[in-house]
């Protein structure tokens, strides 16, 4: 896994370099209006996303929380029975605090 986790780090940076090496070759109303396409693209996924911000939160909170108890299951420790609990009762409001600071 780690030998996989390198390999894509050099993967990004190999792709960081060549994408400023095209950007210094090309005039700047070239690669400006480039990335203008792309952040609009952006800007539209974020905008037809199926889930609110308190739903998308509280999904993350969930996996989160998932991703540490599988951790701590795995190193043997326990993880307090009294953040589970706060992760499956949380409403709108509350979602986004389940799971903070959570990571191991």
């Amino acid at each position: 896994m780690e030998l996989d986790r390198e390999r894509r780090l050099r993967e990004r940076l190999e792709f960081v370099r060549f994408y400023a090496r095209w950007v210094k070759s090309v005039p700047n109303e070239v690669w400006s209006k480039q990335q203008a396409v792309l952040i609009e693209s952006f800007l539209e996924s974020a905008r037809n996303f199926a889930l609110g911000p308190d739903e998308y939160l509280r999904m993350v909170s969930f996996r989160e929380r998932r991703v540490a108890e599988a951790e701590a299951r795995l190193k043997g420790v326990r993880l307090p029975e009294e953040s589970a609990n706060e992760c499956s009762r949380s409403s709108g409001s509350q979602g986004g605090s389940c799971g903070a600071g959570q990571a191991a």
